[in-house]
């Protein structure tokens, strides 16, 4: 949907043009924004002159847009959770994020040094899933 700041961008070239009052921008401006905006509005003392009318109004939009954003990233997560959650696993062990059990689980102690890449034994079931 379309932004509040590209709404009053136009709104306030055809303005200029029109010959209307304060009052009457006002009126026309508020009337022309989204239902959304108007719901956020309706609780506040509005503003008597146009351009803080304006500046709330891009304000609030800019605030919902955030809200969408962080709506749909949620859910994103959610659903990648929740996908995760029915994969099953190909050794047939659930998939559990570190942290995220209830039992305390114990790192495997190795005398090798971490990260050393070409020196790890693979067993052949691993060597088997990875071609």
């Amino acid at each position: 949907s379309r932004s509040v700041m590209d709404f009053a961008i136009e709104f306030q070239t055809v303005a200029v043009k029109s010959g209307w009052n304060e009052a009457a921008l006002l009126d026309a401006f508020r009337n022309g924004l989204s239902e959304a905006i108007k719901d956020q509005l309706a609780p506040l003392t509005l503003p008597s002159n146009f351009e803080s009318m304006i500046s709330l109004a891009v304000q609030i939009d800019a605030r919902l847009r955030e809200r969408e954003r962080e709506r749909r990233s949620a859910t994103v997560r959610s659903s990648f959770q929740q996908w995760r959650q029915r994969r099953p696993s190909p050794s047939g062990r659930e998939f559990v994020p570190l942290g995220w059990s209830s039992q305390p689980t114990a790192l495997p102690v190795s005398s090798e040094e971490p990260m050393q890449v070409g020196r790890a034994k693979l067993s052949p079931e691993e060597w088997q899933h990875r071609l």
